[in-house]
């Protein structure tokens, strides 16, 4: 069977709930990025870079490697798929972390538990504990959408007191609140320097 190439996001609807962390740590102008892809109903890994206002869909199993450029960053991405039989390898990528992001599904009610729980669980995770928490709020642009305080409240961001954190409007076909979400991380970061 020949591999599906490459297609920009806008010919693709997200219907399931994504969940993104990236293991990232600046040396120098290189930021180091490991993606993962959490949950296993979506056949797809979904990459936030090149020009951040585009997403490409990858029709990749397994473990991916790419460098991409973010405003003169250099971003080294480590993408370790979502297989349920992969997951347990994904700790073996924590150490170092110094920040997630956590992409959900604005209108994905029904599954907004799940999703609070998988953060809850990664979260406590020693190797994560002063990780950076950068929340994509997907799907902004449909009406159904819950608000990002909504969001915020229903994940139980406000109890995380000892965490650096910001919820983002986003919408991966539209590509808006990307540019902004990722300025707020690189900047974070770097005032972490």
């Amino acid at each position: 069977m020949e591999q599906e190439k490459p297609r920009f996001c806008t010919d693709y609807k997200l219907e399931k709930l994504l969940l993104l962390y990236l293991n990232c740590w600046l040396l120098k102008n290189i930021l180091k990025v490991v993606l993962i892809l959490l949950i296993d109903i979506l056949p797809t890994h979904v990459h936030l870079w090149g020009s951040i206002a585009r997403y490409l869909i990858l029709n990749a199993i397994g473990f991916n490697v790419e460098t991409v450029t973010y405003k003169n960053l250099k971003f080294q991405v480590w993408d370790l798929g979502g297989q349920t039989s992969i997951r347990p390898y994904w700790r073996c990528y924590y150490s170092n972390t110094d920040a997630v992001i956590y992409v959900v599904d604005s209108c994905d009610r029904d599954r907004i538990g799940i999703s609070k729980s998988e953060l809850v669980a990664m979260l406590e995770e020693e190797e994560l504990r002063k990780a950076i928490l950068v929340v994509f709020a997907n799907k902004q642009d449909m009406e159904q959408a819950m608000t990002p305080s909504e969001m915020a409240n229903s994940l139980g961001l406000p109890a995380l007191k000892d965490r650096k954190w910001q919820i983002f409007k986003t919408s991966a076909t539209k590509g808006t609140g990307l540019d902004e979400a990722m300025e707020w991380l690189v900047e974070t970061l770097k005032s972490r320097q």
